[in-house]
């Protein structure tokens, strides 16, 4: 079997009212805003996160808030999105970049194997394929 290579810059696909709805570009760059949650006992913990990037798709960093009230995400995920300037819904490119924070695992990562290529977004669970068109597979 031929060896494996992702695109250097993977396609994300805006969707307004799904997965992808806070992501776009600003005058610094591109943006992908999202949540995760996991179950702490019997209580659910959301981190809001905005992954930043610069307009070739390098990332540059992540901001965190930690411990958000599930209520209280979609404000907090907005605000930090508001503290951005120029903002502009749509399509990004993104490298793939990997850190730990807060007990987990974020980034783009490669998660090719036998079966063939495909990149993810982790903790969401994004997966993207070839035709590499911004279409992802939860």
């Amino acid at each position: 079997m031929p060896a494996m290579t992702l695109p250097t810059v993977i396609p994300v696909g805006y969707e307004p009212d799904y997965r992808t709805a806070d992501i776009g570009r600003h005058d610094g760059g591109q943006f992908f805003g999202c949540t995760a949650a996991e179950r702490v006992g019997g209580d659910w913990r959301i981190t809001v996160a905005l992954h930043l990037f610069d307009q070739d798709g390098n990332h540059l960093r992540t901001e965190f808030r930690p411990d958000t009230a599930p209520g209280d995400a979609p404000t907090v995920l907005a605000t930090l999105i508001g503290q951005l300037s120029g903002v502009s819904y749509g399509d990004i490119g993104i490298r793939l970049f990997e850190i730990t924070a807060h007990g987990r695992k974020w980034g783009l990562l490669d998660k090719s194997d036998d079966v063939g290529e495909r990149a993810e977004l982790v903790p969401q669970g994004l997966a993207f394929y070839p035709p590499w068109n911004g279409e992802y597979d939860t």
